[in-house]
């Protein structure tokens, strides 16, 4: 563990994840970051390489977000734990709980986790889409009591889901 503490990263292959990853390995933290498939550690490694030289600062877990398998694991000895992974997709899903289902079971699984871990502080990556579809125009004040009504008419699966995800957490 370096002077600075352990971060876990979940959503590590992501663009988002990938970036914390990077900015914490700078900054002299350890990283350890979750995955779905223990395949594609190599890839991230080498998109981590390019920016920064993780040394024996990073390591990766398999976890999913819709098991509880490994959520202990991933979070043991973690000062601090930044929650990325989220559920995207190109298309609408025919179904709008694949998106919903993964996004606030795994929102809890992380946080269940963290506590039990002992971690001193959870960041959630989420979404404006979480805070979007108020009435009231232009003018209208946004702030940690605006939310988007996810069973509103119009609004999409993803956005459903980091409402949901959002409110879970």
């Amino acid at each position: 563990m370096s002077e600075t503490g352990t971060v876990l990263v979940t959503g590590g292959t992501g663009y988002v994840g990938a970036r914390c990853i990077i900015s914490l390995l700078e900054r002299g933290y350890s990283v350890r970051t979750t995955v779905r498939d223990l395949r594609r550690e190599a890839e991230l490694r080498a998109m981590i390489a390019k920016e920064v030289d993780p040394r024996d600062r990073l390591h990766v877990c398999t976890t999913d977000l819709t098991a509880d398998r490994g959520w202990d694991e991933a979070a043991k000895g973690a000062r601090y734990v930044l929650h990325v992974a989220s559920p995207v997709l190109v298309r609408a899903p025919k179904d709008p709980d694949e998106l919903i289902r993964p996004a606030r079971d795994g929102a809890a699984r992380v946080l269940r986790a963290a506590i039990r871990a002992g971690a001193e502080r959870v960041v959630m990556t989420s979404s404006v889409a979480a805070a979007s579809r108020r009435v009231g125009g232009p003018d209208c004040e946004y702030d940690e009591t605006v939310w988007t009504d996810p069973d509103a008419p119009g609004v999409d699966a993803y956005t459903r889901s980091k409402t949901i995800a959002e409110r879970t957490a």
